[in-house]
């Protein structure tokens, strides 16, 4: 039976490690794709080509994982555009699909639902290059702490798993 039980507390404490490690790979996609499409998304907009409802469907074509999944919330909301504002769709959009992100993550991509479609180019590609330096710089300091802590966050369990084992037996 302990011996059952310590599988179990292995099995559990790799689980946990893995988890962390997942969660953590799932941010830095994220950060890393969305901005990205903050740079698409300023090349379009400044182009003068497209209007801001066709940047955001040219951009979120290329996407893949949660920022694909924000972009696909916005377009199929935007159907509801005159009912609620630009703003609010984004905002909701932005909750539901980007949560992996910490608060300044958030408030800068927020910031930038604030400035499609209300200003002029110009204020808009502003808006969207402090946006995607705020996101390259958090990106660039997640990535350096996840290499460091990386095997850490999955050995850390596993070193509580063994040591309640060998209190347990």
């Amino acid at each position: 039976m302990k011996t059952a039980g310590c599988i179990l507390i292995v099995i559990a404490a790799l689980m946990s490690g893995a988890e962390s490690l997942r969660r953590d790979r799932e941010r830095a996609e994220t950060l890393r794709s969305l901005t990205s499409s903050l740079t698409s998304l300023r090349a379009e907009i400044v182009s003068g080509y497209a209007s801001t409802n066709e940047a955001l469907a040219a951009v979120s074509c290329t996407l893949k994982g949660r920022t694909a999944e924000f972009y696909a919330r916005v377009a199929e909301r935007m159907r509801g555009l005159g009912e609620r504002s630009f703003f609010d769709i984004w905002s909701e959009a932005v909750k539901e699909s980007l949560g992996v992100l910490s608060e300044d993550e958030l408030e800068a991509i927020e910031e930038v639902g604030s400035g499609l479609g209300r200003y002029d180019r110009g204020t808009v590609a502003a808006i969207l290059d402090r946006a995607e330096k705020r996101l390259q710089v958090s990106y660039d300091l997640f990535e350096a702490k996840r290499r460091k802590e990386g095997k850490l966050r999955f050995l850390l369990p596993l070193s509580a798993a063994i040591l309640t084992i060998v209190i347990i037996l």
